[in-house]
């Protein structure tokens, strides 16, 4: 089951993300200067690259924000966000399976035309909700983990072996499982593409080894 999204996931160069993006009233949880870059990333990663750089940073009654950075970087989805990310803007260059692809971690369509959808989410345990406004455009270019700017959402998961199978069972390319120890914290993850190149984050929390 999803239970929350843990982080909207920005992309920006080393040592340039937080003034790149520059979120307001946002505090620092933790910088981990180098992570690998584990198997479930790879494909999804337009350049060959180890490791990467997590800026991790929360606001009261908002979505946290996941600043990773990396050596290298290519051209993402042109967005735009509220000063509170509450909103988030952003390109396709299909509305029909966006919609589709949202709806299966909890998105509900609040509006809809030929060129614009506004999709809502709230989550199921705390107050937290995020609004996606997505227009069309069929230039819209495929955006990767390191593409510049705005690149993936992560959701918690009760059970990523039961959402594995259920968004493969739905015909969602999902990558292989991996585990890594953020912040001191095991987690397991995995990601999932939309045809229209959105991409999820799946995440457990997983007991720390003894």
């Amino acid at each position: 089951m999803i239970l929350k999204i843990d982080h909207i996931t920005f992309t920006h160069l080393k040592n340039k993300g937080l003034k790149a993006l520059n979120p307001e009233g946002y505090n620092l949880v933790f910088h981990e200067k180098t992570l690998p870059n584990t198997t479930c990333k790879m494909d999804l990663l337009e350049f060959n690259q180890s490791d990467h750089g997590i800026i991790f940073l929360k606001k009261e009654d908002c979505i946290s924000i996941e600043i990773t950075e990396y050596d290298f970087i290519g051209e993402g989805h042109y967005y735009t966000a509220s000063r509170d990310f509450r909103v988030l803007k952003y390109s396709v260059d299909d509305l029909e399976t966006a919609s589709l692809f949202w709806n299966c971690f909890g998105f509900k369509l609040i509006e809809g035309s030929e060129t614009r959808l506004i999709l809502c989410y709230k989550s199921i345990i705390d107050n937290s909700m995020l609004t996606l406004e997505i227009k069309k455009d069929e230039c819209s270019k495929r955006s990767y983990l390191d593409s510049e700017g705005f690149c993936c959402i992560a959701f918690i998961t009760s059970s990523i072996e039961k959402e594995v199978k259920k968004l493969r069972g739905k015909g969602y390319p999902v990558s292989e499982k991996s585990e890594l120890v953020v912040n001191g914290q095991l987690m397991e993850m995995a990601f999932v593409c939309s045809p229209s190149g959105e991409i999820v984050e799946l995440i457990e929390i997983r007991r720390n080894p003894k």
